[in-house]
């Protein structure tokens, strides 16, 4: 009998940051939950932070930090993030930002670099 072998990826700690306008949160928030549960990603962490606004700026153009933190491996992370992206295109999104937690600081540096 012959075995099979499937090659298992690491699983790795991920943290996704998007920075959007108030107007966007609660669109922004909904997206993510729902696409984490349709991978079956568990967030470990979840972080909602208001920024500081330019002076004159209108309450709902006030930028707002979402962070989630999951673990998964490599694939899925690809997936889930291509979810994220065609998802949220029609939202005025200030800034999308993908860390890997589980790398050393110096990889994340050379993986951006």
């Amino acid at each position: 009998m012959q075995k099979s072998f499937t090659r298992q990826h690491p699983r790795q700690i991920y943290q996704l940051s998007i920075l959007c306008p108030s107007m966007s949160l609660g669109m922004a928030r909904r997206e993510i939950r729902a696409l984490a549960q349709k991978h079956g990603l568990r967030i470990q962490q979840w972080l909602e932070q208001p920024q500081a606004a330019e002076p004159d700026t209108c309450h709902t153009l006030a930028p707002w930090l979402i962070c989630a933190d999951f673990r998964c491996n490599t694939e899925t992370c690809m997936h889930f993030l291509q979810g994220v992206a065609q998802r949220l295109a029609t939202l005025p999104l200030i800034r999308v930002k993908l860390d890997c937690l589980s790398l050393p600081p110096a990889a994340n540096r050379a993986l951006a670099g």
